[in-house]
């Protein structure tokens, strides 16, 4: 049996992990994050990559690019056919844009490369990757190995196979961006959820590496970030929560939506790049507090001493 943490507990410490230094939490878009403001001549060039597009977060961040004006907007989902309402969508509010749509399973390594075989067809670059099909299983613990590495084949393999796969693309724009949707569950530690935690914690690292790694060589810009608290279908899977949680879920998705527009195409969030961050935190207060960030490597993956 699963010892669950109890859920004053775990509010406790989701508040008090926000920087003192935030003063300023959002539940959706603001004026600073509005995609129509970073309508721009690059933005109507880009190609904009998104896993897991058909519903949810993932369906609100390409409406949010659509807004911009973006070229090409990739959608995938191992339902192609789920895609085509977020296809409609997208070119209502930008009927200009390329709607590309694909089926993927991320945790398969042929089905991406595939995937990215054919894409390449289609576009000459990618500027802007969003890995955010995730998953996650009933409160568990490692008594079940198998269905708990289950969730680090989709979380962890299949951010790693998309971002490998989309690097050929990605290394002929000018601006190469790439998002990997995390969670405060890599800050927290609430039973039953060792499995999906541990992948986040995994989604972090990761993409310190990929800023160490392709920074500067190539101009790539990578954050890991959490979306704040939606009421997505997943999150509301009530064989993977309880009623008690569902109290943390006051979020809309147009926050990360509108994040994720803002850290691809603000010059401001560069110093943000190879870090952990929350959707929910004032971009402003962010900016406001930069040198403090950097100077003292905030937002890594590190045990503290």
């Amino acid at each position: 049996m699963v010892q669950k943490t109890n859920i004053e507990e775990l509010l406790g410490s989701f508040l008090t992990n926000d920087p003192e230094f935030i003063k300023t939490q959002h539940n959706d878009k603001y004026d600073a994050i509005d995609p129509k403001r970073f309508l721009s001549e690059r933005s109507k060039d880009s190609t904009i990559f998104i896993s897991g597009g058909a519903k949810g977060i993932g369906k609100a961040i390409a409406l949010a690019f659509a807004e911009t004006k973006a070229k090409n907007i990739i959608i995938t989902s191992r339902d192609k056919s789920a895609l085509k309402p977020t296809k409609e969508e997208i070119n209502a509010i930008s009927p200009d844009t390329n709607v590309i749509t694909l089926s993927i399973n991320v945790s398969d390594g042929e089905s991406v490369k595939k995937a990215f075989e054919e894409i390449s067809q289609h576009v000459d670059k990618i500027d802007v990757v969003i890995n955010n099909a995730g998953t996650t299983a009933a409160l568990m613990t490692t008594e079940d190995p198998e269905k708990w590495w289950g969730v680090q084949e989709t979380n962890c393999k299949g951010t790693v196979l998309i971002a490998g796969h989309a690097l050929p693309l990605l290394k002929k724009s000018k601006n190469p961006v790439i998002i990997n949707t995390s969670s405060c569950a890599s800050q927290l530690v609430y039973g039953g959820w060792s499995c999906y935690s541990t992948s986040k914690v995994f989604v972090n690292k990761y993409t310190e590496y990929l800023d160490v790694e392709y920074r500067k060589d190539l101009n790539l810009k990578a954050v890991a970030y959490h979306p704040g608290g939606i009421k997505t279908e997943l999150a509301t899977d009530k064989n993977v929560v309880d009623e008690e949680f569902l109290k943390l879920l006051v979020d809309e998705p147009g926050l990360p939506a509108s994040f994720c527009v803002w850290f691809a195409y603000s010059p401001d969030s560069e110093f943000l790049s190879g870090r952990f961050v929350s959707a929910k935190w004032d971009v402003d207060e962010l900016i406001a507090n930069k040198d403090l960030i950097i100077s003292k490597k905030l937002f890594k993956t590190k045990v503290d001493l």
